[in-house]
């Protein structure tokens, strides 16, 4: 019996037992019950004679039972002995059958588990016993083993000595076997048919038996073999095989002990006749053409009202020509051999990986395989929008610049530089090496194959990883190309051949500085945007160093600039134009790598950069508008398009390096704009900017004119895109002692001719500084909070700078620059706003405003001035918005061409409504920090400022409060709010930035801070126009009624300067009426003021000094002829004003006396009242 069997036979019995145990105790609980049964039938049948339980007796009845009863009580005893007796003994049967089964049972069940314990030693013995058997076969076949290896050590011994031997009798016979056996498992061929996996060579077979020579292979046989393995073997590539016999050899164990050299002259030479003379060899040759096409031009976005533009639609009209022409079509002709030699040398990494025998190969026909090698390359670089052709031109890459020889042969081919004198950008970057490598591209303009996987569930995590690893792709290939134009650079001509594509690629594109560029003609910009991450690479050894500065910044020539014997930049403004001089170089002199480096640099990223920023927003807008509809048609072109942006220009290294080369452009501006060039003298760049002190300097170095404007735009320009794009990464490459010290440099100096340039320098510092309306920093540009504030440079220049700049932008050279000058000015609001939250700044304010009024009462000149502009400008556009409101509720009854016409209208006045409203206002609250100060209230009170600061004012109340148009602005009592308010009866108000209540509320502060100098009071009363006393008694019932919140004591100063308004009303309107009479001659013509210092122009007309101060912070022009005027070329007319003045005292005389006269009249009046009374 097996194990298994008596283990189920154990459960078995085991299970049996269970269920005995279990009819046990149900036999119990019966037996219980059988046996009360039995004691009641005992006790029934005994009757009397066994006692039971005492029990009261019932009362027993005195009659007896009848007959029938009693035999009927019998019979029912002897049936229940009967039943009793029968009952017994079936139960006591059934039981002993039970315990005698169970008896069995358990007596199965011990003979069951005696059975499993017997197996189990059996099984455990026979176990034991095949362990020790195996042990036992293991040490017989390790001796074995160790016998065998005995045997064969003793074979190879004696076969050694047998060789040993046979080498002193015939060492010549040895090498031949040697060299027999090299040649057999190098090319993989036998002499004899016994060989198994080697081609039998029958003919040389026969030939050497009928020769009578052994059948073994030697060199002189090498030709033999070629040309059989050559010819044979059609479907293999005959360069590989030859290569791979060729490693082989070398590599084989034989090799060391025979001389191999001739077999391998004879495999390096045949190589070479099988490329330059296959048919020597017998081999047919086929040939089959290969072309490449180029691209065409890619079609900018097209805006929607572009039918409008006829320049735009010729230049549309002429691109889509160029598209449908397809572009330029290369074709060259190759035969099988060439191509089989291409796969080897090229695609096999033969050139790169066996230079030397390479070099054995070449030595003939260098120059056919190189150019084969170069046509061949070029042809690879098929299909620009796959990134597999960015992999295909690093290899290419690699494999040119594995040999100096084919990279001189590489620099002067035609694919290199192309022969064709008719050469445009186009062509350049499509018919060459270097165009078609730098093409590569993922931005959707100019790649429209979807390379990033965009769905509905992406999040910025995801998308950033998807640019991170694309960044990654493009840079393994920009450190490729770096390190190859490394080694163009270490030789002159190889070094002047590569920067002269360069040169070519920005001569050819200058159109690109112009407004309305030729793009048919030009270079895509994917071009620029690689060459500049290649030259950022490039540029990194002398950029990257600070201790270095002062060595590389005297190696950097700006004539480079100005002789345009390299760059043809003429259409390209220079800093400053006006002063350079006339350089003349001589034709054999060489500018350094530095210089040339450097500058190209900046103008590639001047030509690549050109509107990105602009793309780059209105790609984030589309962006966001697609997600607002979750249309995902929409948001992929726009996802695409971010993705593909950020690969190029936010890429982690490409930022670094940028950011180095910008730091190092800001020191080299400071350093060429210094006063004083001392060769010796060594600046510790760290401290630079406390070192140096930012002032006037009229004295520049010359070469500092010679630079292109475009270099500070370079700056400016990309540190703004980082800063609005990507603040984070911004804050942590920044220098921001070096862009400020350059910013505040270029905003300063005259050296930099361009207003636009200046102001968009000052745009750039504005962006540290938090935006309205808030004006508090986002999230994740904290960072950037206490730069402003805490940087010792701002301290001591950024406020007087400017705020002289306030007035500078007056005129930004730009075709806008109406609207753009109030741009400029909001901005710098914004950061007064926000440095006035320190008490150094505001100091420093009260400092500037003592020490230096001229400049203090510019600023505050020109602010008044938006106050004013901003006001009149919007406050009259409302009238027109409110007008097409109305038209709106009455759409129907208008014609299409009248909706149109409002439509236009509505768009033009809400545009300059929104501006004006907002820039007033911004205005209007710095102007109430500054009047805060009271050491600072004079710049307001000047003769210059004071009428056009008060008129202001007057003019803005009166419109908000009393109505300067009725049918447009009104005080309004019933509007969807609660309570009355100053408002215009148009919709969304503050759409509009117009908020009458706090407008209102800012005016009573600027009438309360003023208030007490009695000028000011004057002047206000004066202005006929807008003075009404009644709009002052309106906003004090506001502040009564608690409809504006003023503070006590401001509220009490401004119903202190109401009343003194009230007293010098009369006075002030009497003294005007004196003087209306005055002749001409003491009148100013252009302005219609009574002069009080008169100064004659240069063109010979007369005008008031104050008024013409006035108009000069404006226009430093002649009023009457434009030409260009200064206040030191006026001339002033002392005669004139002492008639004036004495014409003044007469009429002023003569008011005291009426007033005099009226005043006794009135108390006359006065006591003849009282003596009535």
């Amino acid at each position: 019996m097996g194990q298994g069997e008596s283990k189920e036979q154990y459960d078995k019995l085991k299970d049996n037992d269970n269920e005995d145990e279990q009819h046990k105790e149900k036999e119990d609980t019966s037996g219980q019950g059988r046996q009360k049964l039995k004691s009641t039938v005992d006790l029934s049948a005994l009757g009397g004679l066994v006692d039971k339980p005492s029990k009261p007796n019932p009362p027993q009845k005195d009659t007896k039972m009848s007959k029938e009863e009693e035999e009927k009580e019998r019979i029912r005893q002897l049936r229940l002995e009967r039943l009793s007796k029968s009952t017994l003994g079936s139960q006591a049967s059934k039981a002993d059958e039970i315990r005698k089964k169970r008896t069995e049972q358990e007596q199965k069940r011990k003979l069951a588990e005696e059975k499993l314990k017997e197996q189990e030693k059996k099984e455990f013995e026979a176990n034991k016993k095949q362990q020790e058997e195996d042990q036992t076969k293991k040490a017989e076949l390790e001796r074995q083993r160790k016998l065998e290896e005995q045997a064969k050590k003793k074979r190879q011994e004696e076969q050694q000595k047998q060789q040993e031997v046979k080498q002193k009798k015939s060492p010549e016979a040895t090498k031949k076997t040697y060299m027999h056996n090299i040649i057999c498992d190098s090319f993989n061929v036998c002499l004899t048919k016994r060989t198994m996996g080697k081609d039998f060579m029958q003919d040389l077979s026969i030939s050497k038996t009928m020769e009578g020579q052994s059948l073994t292979f030697i060199a002189d046989d090498m030709i033999t073999v070629i040309l059989y393995c050559v010819t044979k073997r059609k479907n293999q590539n005959k360069f590989r095989m030859l290569y791979n016999a060729y490693s082989s050899a070398k590599r084989h164990l034989l090799a060391n002990k025979v001389d191999i050299e001739e077999v391998l002259n004879y495999i390096c030479s045949y190589f070479a006749i099988l490329y330059s003379n296959p048919e020597a060899l017998e081999i047919e040759t086929t040939e089959k053409k290969q072309q490449i096409k180029a691209a065409a031009p890619a079609l900018p976005n097209i805006p929607p009202n572009m039918g409008d533009n006829p320049q735009m639609m010729a230049m549309m009209q002429m691109l889509m020509q160029a598209q449908a022409q397809g572009g330029a079509v290369f074709e060259e002709t190759f035969t099988n051999i060439e191509d089989e030699f291409f796969d080897v040398v090229v695609n096999d990494g033969l050139l790169i990986s066996d230079k030397e025998f390479m070099a054995n190969v070449l030595e003939e026909c260098k120059d056919e395989a190189f150019d084969l090698i170069i046509r061949k390359s070029f042809l690879l670089l098929d299909n620009l929008n796959e990134l597999k052709t960015l992999t295909k031109a690093l290899s290419i890459i690699n494999v040119i610049g594995s040999h100096d020889e084919l990279i001189e042969e590489f620099i002067n081919h035609k694919y290199f530089i192309p022969v064709d004198g008719n050469l445009t950008g186009k062509r350049l970057q499509m018919e060459t090496f270097f165009g078609r490598m730098l093409s590569i591209t993922v931005w959707p303009t100019e790649n429209p194959n979807k390379n990033f996987d965009f769905n509905m569930r992406m999040t910025p995590g995801l998308k950033s990883k998807q640019v991170d690893t694309m960044s990654e792709k493009f840079y393994a290939f920009y450190d490729g190309f770096t390190m190859f134009m490394k080694k163009l650079l270490k030789n002159k001509a190889t070094k002047n051949r590569a920067l002269e594509w360069f040169r070519m690629l920005i001569n050819l594109n200058t159109d690109y500085f112009k407004m309305m560029p030729q793009f048919a003609s030009l270079s895509s910009k994917s071009v620029f945007l690689n060459s500049i991450a290649i030259f950022l690479e490039l540029s990194t050894p002398f950029v990257s160093k600070m201790d270095k500065f002062q060595t590389m910044f005297d190696k950097i020539d700006p004539l480079y600039c100005a002789t345009e014997k390299h760059l043809k930049l003429g259409s390209c403004d220079k800093i400053n134009s006006e002063q350079i001089e006339e350089v003349k170089v001589d034709d054999d002199h060489e500018f350094n790598f530095v210089t040339e480096c450097f500058f190209i640099t900046h103008t590639l990223i001047k030509i690549g950069y050109k509107k990105v920023i602009k793309t780059f927003n209105q790609a984030g807008e589309q962006l966001q508008s697609a997600f607002g509809t979750m249309d995902a048609n929409a948001i992929s072109p726009a996802f695409q398009q971010i993705c593909g942006m950020e690969t190029h220009l936010f890429a982690k290294k490409y930022t670094s390096s940028l950011f180095q080369f910008l730091d190092f452009s800001c020191f080299y501006f400071c350093f060429v704009s210094r006063t004083e060039r001392d060769e010796e003298e060594k600046v510790d760049f760290t401290w630079f900017a406390e070192r140096v002190k930012i002032e006037d300097n009229d004295h520049l170095q010359n070469e500092l004119c010679y630079i292109p404007e475009f270099y500070c735009e370079n700056i400016s320009k990309l540190g703004m895109m980082y800063r609005v794009f990507r603040p984070s990464t911004f804050e942590k490459a920044l220098n921001f002692d070096a862009l400020m010290l350059f910013c505040l440099y270029v905003i300063r100096t005259k050296k930099v001719s361009n207003p636009h340039t200046r102001a968009e320098t000052l745009k750039f510092i504005c962006e540290f500084a938090p935006r309205a309306p808030t004006y508090e920093f986002r999230k994740e540009e904290l960072n950037l909070k206490g730069l402003l504030l805490q940087s010792k440079l701002c301290k001591n220049y950024l406020l007087e700078i400017i705020t002289e700049a306030y007035g500078d932008v007056e005129k930004t050279g730009s075709n806008s620059q109406y609207y753009e000058k109030y741009h400029y000015r909001a901005l710098i609001t914004q950061v007064l706003k926000f440095i006035f939250k320190d008490k150094h700044y505001m100091e420093q304010l009260v400092e500037v405003c003592m020490t230096k009024a001229d400049k203090f009462e510019k600023f505050t000149h020109f602010l008044i001035s938006d106050i004013n502009d901003g006001f009149t400008s919007s406050i009259s556009k409302l009238a027109s918005i409110r007008e097409y409101e109305e038209a709106k509720n009455n759409w129907e009854s208008y014609t299409e061409e009248q909706k149109k016409d409002f439509e236009e209208q509505f768009k033009e006045n809400s545009g300059i409504a929104k501006w004006g409203m907002n820039m007033a206002r911004s205005a209007l609250g710095l102007c109430i920090t500054i009047a805060e100060r009271e050491e600072c209230r004079k710049g307001f009170m000047s003769e210059v400022n004071l009428n056009s600061f008060v008129q202001g004012l007057n003019y803005t109340l009166d419109s908000l409060i009393n109505g300067g148009k009725p049918s447009d602005i009104r005080y309004s009592k019933n509007l969807n709010s609660s309570t009355r308010c100053i408002s215009i009866k148009i919709n969304n108000p503050k759409e509009y930035f117009f908020e009458p209540k706090v407008i209102t509320q800012e005016l009573i502060y600027c009438y309360a801070f003023m208030g007490n100098y009695q000028e000011f009071i004057d002047c206000v009363v004066l202005d006929t126009r807008s003075y009404k006393e009644r709009n002052f008694n309106k906003a004090i019932s506001l502040m009564n009624k608690a409809k504006i919140m003023i503070p006590m004591d401001i509220a009490a100063n401004f119903q202190n300067f109401v009343e003194k308004c009230k007293a010098s009303l009369e006075e002030n309107q009497l003294k005007e009426a004196f003087l209306d009479d005055a002749p001409d001659e003491y009148m100013d013509e252009l302005f219609c003021v009574l002069m009080e210092n008169p100064v004659k122009l240069p063109s010979g007309n007369t005008v008031e000094l104050s008024q013409l101060k006035m108009h000069l912070m404006n226009d430093p022009t002649d009023p009457y002829t434009r030409a260009p005027l200064k206040l030191e070329d006026v001339e002033e007319m002392p005669e004139l004003k002492e008639k004036i003045l004495k014409f003044r005292d007469e009429k002023l005389a003569e008011f005291r006396q009426e007033k005099e006269k009226r005043q006794k009249m009135q108390e006359e009046e006065d006591g003849e009242i009282e003596g009535f009374e």
